[in-house]
């Protein structure tokens, strides 16, 4: 039984009134914990999708999924699976939104994100997830979108730690109108992405952060290979259907 939707859809869904925000934290927080678990297995979501929730935030579109939140300053922090949700749910967040860039946070131990765009239009994101998700090999997984009472947990929002880092890249992927979670839209748009990085790098000039005009256009491809190496070994991203 889909406990957490039909809590949401009775409540009223996006139009949700606030009489239901402790019902709707718990449900999302039992089912995010059973997504991580989900992200751990050979198959994830097969016997019930990953979740992953989205809502308005005051000046753009928000979302939580179930990877930790030390993503956003380790790369190395989650699996390939794991990432591959979050490259897919980056890009859906940007599609709607229209803006490359992306925030990260927490909300608990989970990865919050958020990027520019119309609050009014976070109920476009579960459909463009379903798009930036489908052919993910081993992997289902379905957005939600909840009112933003359900997200207000999040704090602090900063831009992931280092100018190449793999959200950042998924984030420039999408703005581009490409696909960060499949390996071929990847490819096409990874010179475009560098110069993207490198612009980004040269006009910071901030040396004192490790980020020199000289170095960037390497450090950029070093940050960028183990996103689109883990894109690649999902075998059955070019393929139309799940196995």
């Amino acid at each position: 039984m889909d406990e957490l939707g039909a809590a949401l859809e009775a409540a009223g869904g996006l139009a949700a009134g606030p009489e239901s925000a402790a019902r709707l934290r718990t449900l999302l927080a039992d089912e995010l914990r059973r997504g991580a678990g989900e992200l751990a297995l050979a198959r994830s979501g097969y016997g019930a999708p990953v979740t992953v929730a989205v809502s308005p935030a005051p000046s753009g579109l928000r979302a939580v999924a179930p990877v930790a939140a030390r993503l956003a300053a380790d790369p190395n922090a989650v699996g390939e699976r794991a990432w591959l949700l979050v490259a897919a749910l980056t890009g859906a967040l940007v599609e709607v939104g229209g803006t490359g860039t992306v925030l990260a946070a927490a909300s608990g131990d989970n990865l919050a994100l958020e990027v520019p765009g119309d609050p009014a239009e976070a109920e476009l994101v579960p459909l463009a997830f379903d798009g930036q998700v489908a052919g993910i090999d081993r992997l289902r997984a379905r957005a939600l979108a909840f009112p933003a009472f359900v997200l207000d947990d999040v704090a602090d929002l900063k831009a992931p730690i280092g100018i190449a880092h793999p959200l950042v890249v998924a984030a420039s992927v999408a703005g581009l109108g490409g696909r960060p979670a499949d390996p071929a839209s990847l490819a096409e748009h990874e010179d475009a992405v560098l110069a993207l990085l490198d612009a980004t790098a040269a006009a910071s000039g901030n040396v004192k952060h490790g980020i020199a005009r000289r170095s960037s256009a390497r450090d950029c491809r070093i940050s960028h290979a183990p996103m689109r190496a883990m894109a690649r070994s999902s075998t059955g991203m070019r393929s139309s259907g799940q196995p």
